[in-house]
């Protein structure tokens, strides 16, 4: 049962899912903050932390599809 918890190349889908949350965090900051009328400097902060996850999310993307699929 751990085994298929555990395999990255069958569970590839959960780092697709975090890569895209991470760039929907961008937009949501620039227009929930010009909402909220967070300071643009603020905006931009809480923007990097979607490019700042996004970064070891490509690696670990970019890792898993070099592995063998074995079944």
């Amino acid at each position: 049962m751990i085994e298929k918890i555990v395999d990255p190349v069958r569970n590839i889908w959960t780092v697709r899912a975090g890569m895209i949350a991470c760039v929907f965090v961008i937009p949501i900051a620039l227009i929930c903050g010009a909402i909220r009328e967070i300071p643009l400097w603020w905006r931009g902060i809480d923007s990097l932390f979607g490019v700042i996850g996004f970064i070891p999310l490509w690696l670990a993307w970019r890792m898993i599809r070099g592995l063998p699929y074995v079944t």
